[in-house]
Order: structure tokens, then C-alpha cells, then sequence
């Protein structure tokens, strides 16, 4: 029997962190132009905006403050830590909120580019799909060690095949 752990980004994480990013720098930004334009002496300031350098920074730099501390606190709640336990050809996964098993090993799809691995492995029960980035990547929050155990669990699932 064979154990790994590691932290890794699902499908829904990934979706999740795509919507927020631009999210989070755009509603700041709308809302402070608003409050501007409307509660504020300055008016016209989008208009402004376009033929002054200072007033477009003036706009953007409270969003980008706001997103810059934000997206650590999406970063820490989302993921999964996997363990992965392999008797023989049978695979289970326990994640942080479930526990379940694929069966027998069916099929394993790997895709390894420098910093990114995306797996998919396929059993008789069920599959499980799953994406491990660098943490210094923008989407990422795997960290060299957890590579390091997916490109080693990926080599002995790749021997039961």
C-alpha cells in the first residue's frame, strides 16, 4: 500500500479563481468611480480619466490595493489536500470533506508542462480530476514538495497500467 499527500486546485477552484480575479479589481473600481462621479465635486471624472494620467490613477489604485489583499484569502480557502492511498490496483482518495474510492485503475491521463500538472485518472467506480500549479504561479497553490509526490504517485500508477 502506497500513500500520498499533497494540496491541489479542483475544477470548481479553478473557476472560482478565474471569476474572483477580475471581480475583485473591477467592482472596487466601479464603485469608487460611482462614488465620485456622484457624491463627490469632481464631476465628469471618467471622462477625465481618459485625458489625465493622474485621475485614472486616482481610480485605479484603490482596486488594485484591495485586490492585492484579497486574493491571498481566496488562495488559502480553496483547494483540496488529497491523500491518495493505492492497495494493489485499487485507488482511494480522502480529501479535507469526503472520502470515496475510484476502484480499479482504468486509465491515467497526465499532462506535465513546467510548473502545471493536470491528472485524471480513471477508475471502475469513478474518476477524479485534478490540477497542481506552483505557488509562486498567479492560479497556484501547490508547493514543490506536492509536485514533487503527484510526479511520484503519477510513475508507480503509471507501472500498475
Amino acid at each position: 500500500m502506497k500513500n500520498y499527500r499533497f494540496r491541489v486546485n479542483t475544477r470548481i477552484d479553478e473557476i472560482i479563481m478565474g471569476i474572483s480575479y477580475p471581480v475583485l479589481f473591477m467592482i472596487p473600481m466601479l464603485l469608487f468611480v460611482l462614488f465620485l462621479e456622484l457624491f463627490t465635486p469632481l464631476k465628469g471624472i471618467t471622462y477625465n480619466a481618459t485625458k489625465n494620467i493622474k485621475t485614472e490613477l486616482l481610480v485605479m489604485i484603490p482596486s488594485v490595493i484591495i485586490c492585492v489583499i484579497t486574493i491571498p484569502l481566496i488562495k488559502k480557502r480553496l483547494g483540496k489536500v488529497f491523500e491518495i492511498k493505492v492497495h494493489g490496483n485499487i485507488i482511494d482518495v480522502n480529501t479535507d470533506k469526503s472520502s470515496y474510492s475510484i476502484g480499479e485503475l482504468e486509465k491515467l491521463s497526465v499532462i506535465d508542462r513546467k510548473g502545471f500538472i493536470l491528472v485524471r485518472i480513471k477508475g471502475s467506480m469513478g474518476r477524479l480530476d485534478f490540477l497542481a500549479r506552483e505557488g509562486r504561479n498567479l492560479f497556484g497553490l501547490s508547493s514543490e514538495e506536492d509536485i514533487n509526490e503527484i510526479r511520484e504517485m503519477i510513475k508507480y500508477l503509471r507501472t500498475l497500467i
